[in-house]
């Protein structure tokens, strides 16, 4: 009731980029102004996600919302998971993993 989670695609940064591509700020409030988002109030972020990050988004929908919400993340009282999906094992020089790798248990299509 007091939030909206969207389904961020990678590639759409949070703020609008500066060769003029909309960020995901831009790209709702268009969306509410073109009527295709049913909710036309306003919108508060609570966290951010990398643009070459996929995935769900929260934003508030009241200052106090905002405020609770974050606070729940700054103390860890909400558990943010991120998967990453990789078609091979990686290379030692792209960072590291913490945690086990599994195959998932049917073909990804």
């Amino acid at each position: 009731e007091n939030l909206l989670v969207i389904n961020k695609p990678h590639g759409l940064g949070f703020h609008a980029e500066e060769d003029g591509s909309p960020g995901v700020m831009t790209v709702l409030r268009a969306m509410q102004q073109q009527g295709d988002l049913e909710y036309a109030g306003s919108l508060f972020p609570v966290h951010r996600l990398d643009k070459i990050t996929s995935g769900c988004l929260m934003l508030a929908k009241t200052r106090p919302a905002a405020s609770e919400v974050m606070q729940a993340l700054a103390e860890r009282r909400v558990a943010k998971y991120y998967v990453a999906l990789s078609d091979r094992k990686p290379r030692k020089t792209m960072g590291s993993v913490v945690g086990d790798m599994t195959r998932p248990p049917r073909p990804l299509s």
